[in-house]
This record gives structure tokens, C-alpha cells and sequence, in this order.
């Protein structure tokens, strides 16, 4: 969305179409089950849109969203090339291996422990 100067994206767009595919292929959520309608182009686009809503500069009224629209983008304006070479990392690992992450785990089997409310990061081994 940097790219398109944080504007939705126009249903016939090659970037929204690319997007969606990548999305829809990507190895994060089980086949199974999934409705038609999974990563959509619609859906792709309402979720940018949503996200474009929410940036200063957009004048009118903002979308509802999802909680984490607002602070993703405000984090992605703050450190824009630390943010688009994250995003770069996720889109060459989901193209290359349908994950999310395209890093060699090195699993510690013990427990994760955080205080109460406080956030903690979990990453799930999944073998096939």
C-alpha cells in the first residue's frame, strides 16, 4: 500500500489480484474447509482499504476494520523500508515455501511463559 501512496486498491488491479493468489496458496490456514470466497479479491481489497482508512492524511470516513490496522500502519509509516523489506521476507517466503516465515527454526521444546496481558509470540510447528 506504501507503494500505492496508501490508497485502496482498484478491483483490476494487478497488484490486488497478485495479492490475493498469494494469499490464497499460502500453506497458513487448512485447505480444509475453507470457503469459496477465502482471500478473495473483495476480501483482499475490503482488508486494504480498511487498512487505508486509517492513515492520517484519509479524509473521510474510516472503516471499522480490525484492531491491528491502525497500529500496523502507523509502525509501517514510522520505519517504511524496515517495514517493506518485512513484508518483501514474507511475501518471498510465502512464494517459496507457502509459509509465512522463510527461517529455519531451531525448536526449543520447554515452555513459553509471559506474565498476564502481556503479549507473547507463538510459532507453531506443523509437520506434514
Amino acid at each position: 500500500m506504501s507503494r500505492n501512496e496508501w490508497r485502496e486498491l482498484n478491483r483490476k488491479s494487478p497488484a490486488l489480484e497478485e495479492l490475493s493468489d498469494l494469499l490464497r496458496a499460502a500453506d497458513i490456514h487448512p485447505r480444509a474447509g475453507r470457503p469459496d470466497n477465502f482471500r478473495s479479491l473483495g476480501s483482499v481489497r475490503r482488508k486494504v482499504a480498511d487498512i487505508a482508512s486509517q492513515h492520517p492524511s484519509y479524509s473521510g470516513k474510516p472503516t471499522r476494520g480490525g484492531s491491528h490496522d491502525k497500529p500496523v500502519l502507523l509502525e509501517f509509516i514510522a520505519n517504511t523500508s524496515q517495514m517493506q523489506a518485512e513484508a518483501a521476507s514474507i511475501r518471498e517466503g510465502l512464494r517459496s515455501n507457502g509459509r509465512m516465515l522463510p527461517i529455519e527454526l531451531d525448536v526449543d521444546h520447554g515452555v513459553l511463559e509471559a506474565d498476564e496481558g502481556q503479549e507473547l509470540f507463538v510459532q507453531h510447528l506443523r509437520r506434514d
